[in-house]
């Protein structure tokens, strides 16, 4: 039996806020998953799919940093009323709603708990979100992403990947699987921008969009990229290079996003160069994934691995440069050989450089030699 009065208020608030759904079970992970057991830890993560895809609505504190925050303040009611104006343009007056467009961002997407890496895949999953914001409540569903402000809608622009909805475009698109490799730039570089307390946790919370996004991606998974779409998403880069740290331990191999904490992007794909539409002739091929004894986390979590790749190779220098020094290409690479034209493929040369000859590694293309 747990005494009401030795939760904190968030948890006591979750509760007054169940029994009024008329709900009978709460879920809370800290308190439903046996602390410091690593056993029940290991079988309840691999559950979380479950639990959110399947619940009736997930309470989110969203302006709490912590358990003790609640999920109800004192606020100015006026702040939530919608500003309407009246406004003559072209002879007819016209009543026009004032639309804040940064609220969203204001509100939420900049929230202690939404800079939490476990939040996200407890928005995503859920098929429904109440948050408790600081001045009002928002509800978040598939069908509408609403606030107390504007109840029909909010208008603002929202992050593409943001809430159920998000989950639902990609799983009812024509093509799911597409749309999923081509948006998992989004996702990885929102996930990575999350703060997490454990660094083993980084790829274990990650978990539950997965399982779900294997439904449609027809495509093994590890260590945060699929193997589908491999060679793409091993092209990647990390925003702020002054902030990244090494996890505390060794969670995925360094070709992984997974292997650094920080906010990551996938670089965008640059036609079909990495594509091996003919047997052979690809510039870039990933062949297999050796998997090192001890090295797996869970099946689709490698902590060590070598990746077997077939390629073409050219001898380059590589200069590094401080970030701010550079807008795009924070690595760009020397030829050894001078270079006598750069082209994406044999039979579209652009004009020759001047030498040396500087390639980007964020941008494949193949570098014809003098002979």
């Amino acid at each position: 039996m747990i005494r009401l009065d030795s939760l904190g208020q968030t948890f006591r608030d979750a509760i007054s806020i169940t029994k009024r759904f008329g709900v009978e079970f709460l879920w809370i992970d800290c308190l439903c998953i046996i602390q410091d057991s690593d056993e029940d830890w290991r079988k309840e993560s691999l559950l979380m799919r479950e639990v959110y895809e399947h619940s009736y609505c997930n309470i989110a504190a969203t302006a709490s940093s912590d358990g003790r925050g609640g999920c109800f303040r004192s606020r100015d009611a006026r702040v939530v009323r919608p500003c309407l104006v009246n406004m003559t343009v072209g002879g007819q007056t016209q009543r026009y709603q004032l639309i804040d467009f940064p609220v969203w961002y204001q509100m939420f997407e900049r929230s202690p708990l939404n800079a939490r890496a476990w939040v996200l895949q407890e928005r995503l999953l859920s098929p429904r979100v109440l948050h408790f914001g600081i001045d009002q409540i928002v509800w978040e569903c598939n069908e509408l992403t609403a606030c107390e402000r504007y109840p029909l809608g909010i208008h603002a622009p929202l992050p593409k990947i943001q809430g159920p909805r998000a989950m639902r475009r990609f799983m009812t698109t024509p093509d799911p699987e597409s749309a999923v490799l081509e948006n998992w730039s989004l996702l990885v570089q929102a996930y990575s921008a999350c703060g997490i307390t454990k660094d083993t946790d980084r790829l274990i919370a990650l978990q539950g969009i997965v399982r779900m996004l294997q439904d449609v991606v027809r495509s093994p998974f590890s260590s945060g990229l699929w193997m589908k779409d491999i060679e793409r998403q091993l092209s990647w880069v990390v925003l702020s290079p002054k902030l990244a740290r090494r996890p505390s331990e060794h969670i995925a191999p360094s070709w992984s996003w997974a292997s650094l904490v920080g906010e990551v992007k996938l670089l965008p794909a640059h036609g079909d160069l990495l594509v091996d539409e003919v047997p052979g002739e690809g510039i870039f091929k990933v062949l297999d994934i050796e998997k090192s004894p001890g090295g797996s986390l869970t099946n689709s979590f490698v902590s060590h691995a070598q990746l077997l790749v077939r390629c073409f190779l050219v001898p380059m220098d590589l200069a590094l440069y401080d970030w701010e020094d550079v807008s795009d290409d924070p690595v760009e690479a020397i030829p050894d050989d001078p270079v006598e034209s750069l082209a994406e493929s044999p039979d579209n040369q652009m004009s020759a450089p001047r030498a040396p000859a500087l390639v980007s590694v964020n941008r494949p293309v193949r570098a014809l030699t003098r002979n």
